[in-house]
């Protein structure tokens, strides 16, 4: 008869004994090697992800690059995606709260114009700390995930 405890505790054992191996996160140069499988690279103020040699996409966290390798690596597809998701939708609003900001910095608005500016950008404000704290999120179950492993 088969003992399941037993054989969830020797999975946990291989699994916290690979992820403990210090060849998890490598850094060469301008480029982390995860798990010897995804490669991190820095570029313009950017990160470009790459599994094995196929090009997945640009993210500009390295803390969202490296935690969607972690997800993607335990088939956590979800999380994966709102890792994406929350770093793109993050960098989108940052770039609209500094083009507010330079508007108001113009001579050629009226007060109106200015309150309504001044309202979205707070309205941008909000949702741009919301969304930090999302990728937060995201990015702490996918080091939550790392550490434990197989077990759930």
């Amino acid at each position: 008869m088969l003992n399941f405890g037993r054989i969830k505790n020797k999975l946990n054992n291989i699994s916290h004994s690979t992820l403990k191996n210090k060849k998890d996160i490598e850094q060469v140069g301008n480029t982390s090697i995860i798990y010897n499988t995804y490669r991190i690279i820095k570029k313009d103020e950017c990160f470009d992800v790459y599994k094995d040699i196929n090009y997945i996409g640009r993210m500009n966290y390295k803390a969202s690059a490296v935690a969607w390798c972690i997800a993607n690596k335990n088939n956590r597809i979800m999380l994966a995606n709102d890792i994406r998701r929350c770093d793109t939708r993050l960098t989108y609003k940052q770039f609209d709260i500094e083009n507010i900001r330079y508007g108001l910095k113009q001579k050629d608005i009226n007060q109106e114009q200015k309150n309504t500016m001044c309202d979205r950008l707070k309205e941008d404000n909000i949702l741009y700390n919301k969304l930090k704290t999302d990728l937060s999120n995201c990015v702490n179950k996918a080091k939550y995930i790392k550490t434990k492993g197989l077990s759930k």
